[in-house]
């Protein structure tokens, strides 16, 4: 038996939970068609983890996040790199959230506690605010923005855990429901650090809404709940483990230099902003880059609003009201990001995925006690409130509904998004450079030009001044890094420049870059590749170099090095390049063949392998889907390297047929080495049982 012994009286309608999962495919049907964008490259694309599932802890980039980690591991074992797949299962864990919600709330309000005040109205109410939640404009930053499924799948088992503690209070296998809520608990641990105030939220949850009172709680099942608050030793296990490891890239709980006390006003703002947006999302913004304010006289009027929340709480809490644990889950849950703990962006709409269910319900149970004084009140009839209530709920779903598709729309490309947010916060520097930079990985650099330009004329010119002095006058933590944005937006300008074979220009901005960003490892790398545009390959090399120290993990720079030592000969130091770039990135197409290349055809038999230029090699084909006549050249030669010739002339064989349908397939008119009758000289030696040799 459970730890009460009253059951439910009745059962939700069988046709509710289908509508959540009708609802919520409806609400994001549309943002299949969303590429990977912004953070989707660091923790999938560009992420050397995913490869791994076992054994399990090699899929791990954060140690307290390790178990969303692990799903995308597993999203890429089954799809690759297709976008549709990782949105699917963002989708599916936000409706699986959502049924949860209906759950909890459904549960908890045909509690004991209620006199049966809501045996008819539970389910209604259950729906009303889980439809609501599920399509909630808020949402879409969690859900259509594939790496914020940290944020969903957290949500998820935090809903989790309530449900299964609830369920424990009224079923005969209370044991195993209660075993169940600890373990979905503390494996919670391991999707993000906002899972810390599960523990706490139940215990407020079980005080407010089953126990007699709190001393009877604490008396009666404080046991209980120091098991749920036993799961922080996991957390903080977690926590341990990502700041010990090397490769860890656990996110730091603290921003250096930011003052505390003007972080916490800030959050005055941030947190009244929140609260605008459960009522009115618009306008939704991704990267707010939020200003610090600096005097709480900034911060008054939300402050007071926000203050007298809090106090309100803490009254309600005290008075064992189901209002103080509204207040207490949306404030407790946004503890961790906006309180006194400075965090170096202010404000991320993500945060309020689980803090708006909280709100949604008391709109909800607002509406309802409003509705339900005019029945006391004998003025209307509760045929005409249900009518009312329905007409309310039907246009709040009808607007959220429209609204969530159409911010779904902003995540079509990095372009659009990005223009949204210059749009809504045009003093966001971040912005220039993320859309600039979105534009020169489409090859647009006349758009990508004047982006930078734009905002080198808003901040101050540094050329010329020492990087002390820039340093000690305009460096403020909480801040936007100007400096930063100064340095990238010359970079972006030497890449314009350099795809423009400007490369005098293009080195002047790279150097200017790095001299005011000491840290720019991208523009070491990029300084190197103008370098090595003008065949000034020594200079180029102790460029890549500089770059690989402030960012060992950068595959490309691994890769273009070993490119620039094989030329200089230096095989078995470029081969040692181009396994880290691959062991860094498997699928690294240009570092793979390149590596294979110098195996199969070396003049130096020294560094000559063909069985393993074998095993290098062929992985390409399956990368380029058959289709590249230049992977099955190189796939050629190292079979001719290893003495199989007539594997040899069959693949040679197939390039040469697929260069001759295809003519840009590998565009071979501007690479010598894979023209039609280079691979035509290629395969005749095959023939003859000649290796080939560069």
């Amino acid at each position: 038996m459970g730890f009460l012994t009253r059951p439910f009286q009745t059962k939700s309608s069988f046709w509710f939970p289908l509508i959540l999962i009708a609802v919520g495919f409806l609400a994001y049907a549309n943002s299949f068609a969303c590429p990977f964008l912004f953070d989707d490259s660091r923790v999938i694309t560009n992420n050397p983890a995913l490869f791994h599932l076992w054994p399990p802890w090699m899929a791990v980039r954060s140690a307290t996040r390790c178990v969303v980690d692990y799903s995308f591991a597993l999203n890429y074992a089954w799809a690759g790199f297709s976008p549709a797949e990782y949105r699917l299962v963002n989708i599916l864990i936000h409706i699986g959230t959502g049924l949860l919600l209906y759950g909890v709330m459904r549960r908890t309000l045909l509690l004991p506690r209620w006199n049966s005040q809501f045996t008819q109205s539970a389910p209604g109410l259950a729906l009303a605010t889980s439809l609501l939640w599920i399509i909630h404009p808020l949402q879409t930053e969690s859900v259509t923005y594939i790496a914020q499924r940290i944020e969903a799948m957290m949500g998820f088992f935090f809903l989790l855990t309530f449900y299964c503690f609830i369920r424990a209070a009224f079923s005969r296998h209370a044991r195993a429901w209660l075993s169940a809520a600890v373990a979905v608990c503390t494996v919670g641990m391991g999707t993000k650090e906002v899972m810390v105030a599960a523990p706490i939220l139940l215990f407020l949850y079980d005080g407010i809404f089953i126990a007699p009172s709190w001393g009877d709680l604490v008396r009666k099942r404080g046991k209980l709940h120091a098991l749920f608050f036993s799961t922080w030793f996991v957390f903080f296990g977690l926590l341990v483990m990502g700041i010990v490891s090397e490769r860890s890239e656990t996110i730091s709980l603290f921003s250096q230099g930011i003052n505390r006390w003007n972080y916490a006003l800030t959050q005055l703002n941030v947190l009244a902003h929140y609260l605008k947006l459960t009522l009115i999302p618009h306008p939704l913004c991704l990267d707010y880059l939020w200003p610090l304010v600096n005097s709480p006289l900034e911060a008054l009027w939300p402050g007071a609003l926000i203050l007298l929340l809090a106090g309100w709480t803490v009254w309600a809490l005290y008075r064992r009201s189901w209002t103080g644990f509204i207040g207490a889950w949306f404030f407790i849950i946004l503890a961790p990001t906006s309180s006194i703990n400075p965090l170096p962006d202010a404000a991320f709409e993500h945060r309020m995925y689980l803090p708006l269910a909280s709100l949604l319900a008391f709109l909800v149970m607002a509406v309802y006690q409003g509705l339900s004084c005019g029945l006391i009140l004998k003025k209307t009839s509760r045929q005409q409130i249900n009518r009312f209530a329905f007409g309310i709920l039907g246009i709040a779903a009808m607007t959220f509904g429209i609204l969530t598709p159409l911010r779904n729309e902003a995540y079509r490309s990095e372009e659009s998004m990005w223009k949204d947010v210059l749009l809504k916060r045009p003093d966001n520097f971040r912005t220039y450079i993320a859309l600039s930079t979105a534009y020169l990985a489409e090859q647009r650099y006349s758009e990508a030009a004047p982006l930078c330009r734009n905002l080198l004329t808003r901040l101050p010119d540094f050329s010329g001044i020492p990087i002390h002095e820039i340093e000690r006058k305009f460096t403020s933590p909480g801040h936007q890094s100007i400096q930063l944005y100064y340095s990238m937006a010359h970079n972006n300008l030497g890449v314009v420049d350099l795809n423009s074979n400007q490369l005098d220009a293009a080195t002047k901005h790279f150097r200017e870059a790095i001299r005011v960003w000491p840290g720019a490892d991208w523009g070491y790398r990029n300084l190197g590749h103008a370098l090595y545009s003008e065949n000034r390959l020594d200079e180029a090399i102790t460029e890549w170099n500089r770059g690989l120290e402030i960012q060992p993990g950068d595959s490309l720079t691994h890769a273009l090095l070993g490119v620039a030592l094989s030329q200089k000969h230096q095989y078995k130091d470029a081969i040692g390049h181009f396994e880290q770039a691959i062991r860094i990135k498997p699928d690294f197409w240009f570092a793979r063949s390149q590596w294979a290349w110098i195996l199969a055809t070396c003049p130096s038999h020294e560094v000559r392998n063909g069985r393993q230029a074998i095993l290098i090699a062929t992985p390409l084909t399956e990368i380029a889907e058959n289709q590249s006549p230049k992977a099955l050249d190189i796939v050629a030669a190292a079979y001719a390297e290893a003495g199989d010739f007539s594997n040899a002339v069959k693949y040679a064989k197939r390039a040469v047929d697929l260069s001759l349908i295809n003519k840009d397939a590998e565009s071979p008119s501007k690479n010598p080495a894979y023209t039609t009758e280079t691979l035509l000289l290629r395969l005749n030696l095959y023939r003859t049982g000649q290796p080939y040799r560069e």
